[in-house]
């Protein structure tokens, strides 16, 4: 056995006891995530149904009253002609969801956003929650979901011409995602 000096044992569980001390603990932290929207034409040239005109005829390019770029289409009643989407980063915590509502007349109806999960096995394969655009424009939380996967809406709301469905045209100005760390 080796005997070291007094001092040098007594220094060593000093410095390990300094180190731990000293060592910061870990906060839980939001993480913030702004997810693009991906628009798709599903039926175009159909006037029958509500979805006349080209492919590029389904919805407007806009600016609201920030100044920020905006789309917006008529609510087209029962029968889609597009669909805007959003692909979450998948997380198994609750992440709050926020819609960036465009100011002014580009968003006036309401929007069904249609939560899916990874888990298809009810109950828990998908839902639905409604958001009002108007009057209040800004970013609102429409829901606190774990195990997103997707999240989109269409223009068929039930509602009809001339109701506005608006939506951020920029990662920026979209869907923003909030999660624990």
């Amino acid at each position: 056995m080796i005997t070291l000096p007094r001092p040098l044992v007594l220094t060593v569980p000093v410095l390990l006891l300094t180190s731990i001390a000293a060592a910061p603990a870990q906060a839980a932290w939001p993480r913030v995530s702004f997810l693009p929207p991906k628009v798709m034409v599903l039926d175009f040239g159909n006037a029958a149904q509500g979805c006349a005109g080209g492919k590029d005829a389904q919805y407007n390019v806009g600016v609201d009253d920030n100044g920020t770029s905006v789309n917006w289409t008529y609510a087209n009643g029962s029968h889609r002609c597009l669909e805007v989407g959003y692909q979450p980063y998948f997380h198994n915590e609750t992440c709050a969801y926020s819609f960036y509502v465009p100011k002014g007349n580009l968003a006036t109806g309401q929007i069904n956003f249609h939560f899916e999960y990874g888990n298809a096995r009810p109950p828990r394969g998908s839902d639905v929650v409604t958001l009002d655009e108007g009057p209040v424009w800004s970013w609102r939380v429409v829901a606190r979901r774990a195990g997103v996967t997707r999240i989109w809406f269409g223009d068929d709301n039930g509602q009809r011409h001339p109701v506005k469905i608006g939506w951020g045209r920029s990662a920026a100005w979209s869907v923003k995602q909030e999660c624990p760390a």
